[in-house]
């Protein structure tokens, strides 16, 4: 019986988006690919704008940006 048809399955991904705001969207990314099997490695932004505190509801995986807006 195959557990996992999905190229995701078992895999160590890194999900890289623009921009890092409320964390939302990379949040139920991370969840949704964590559902289909993979292993999340890190989260990668190239902007983060950091007075939204999206990063709060991203505790337990690494992310990284490269740049940083405090206001």
């Amino acid at each position: 019986v195959q557990t996992c048809a999905l190229p995701i399955c078992g895999q160590q991904i890194i999900d890289d988006k623009h921009a890092l705001a409320t964390g939302g969207t990379a949040e139920a990314t991370a969840n949704l690919a964590s559902m289909l099997g993979a292993e999340i490695a890190g989260l990668g932004f190239v902007v983060e704008l950091d007075f939204l505190r999206g990063r709060e509801k991203l505790q337990g995986y690494n992310v990284m940006s490269l740049l940083h807006y405090e206001k």
